[in-house]
């Protein structure tokens, strides 16, 4: 399975684990993900979606600015 399909399946399961009231495991499956997959924005995106929705403002502003770096870094070609 390539990176793109993984990181959609591990979305899924995030999203399926916050929908039943357990962010807990929803964040730590999207942050262990983000080991694995440093460079996929869709993870950032997810998370700070999740943190929004958890009114974890600081956390959702942290997770937007780290894609704001990943998109510097993607857009320098580093």
């Amino acid at each position: 399975m390539n990176p793109s399909n993984l990181v959609e399946l591990v979305r899924i399961e995030a999203m399926a684990h916050f929908n039943k009231g357990d962010p807990d495991a929803a964040e730590k499956l999207l942050i262990e993900a983000r080991i694995n997959f440093p460079k996929m924005k869709t993870l950032l995106d997810v998370l700070a979606q999740m943190y929004l929705r958890a009114n974890r403002l600081t956390n959702a502003l942290a997770a937007v600015e780290e894609k704001l770096k990943l998109n510097r870094t993607i857009s320098k070609g580093c």
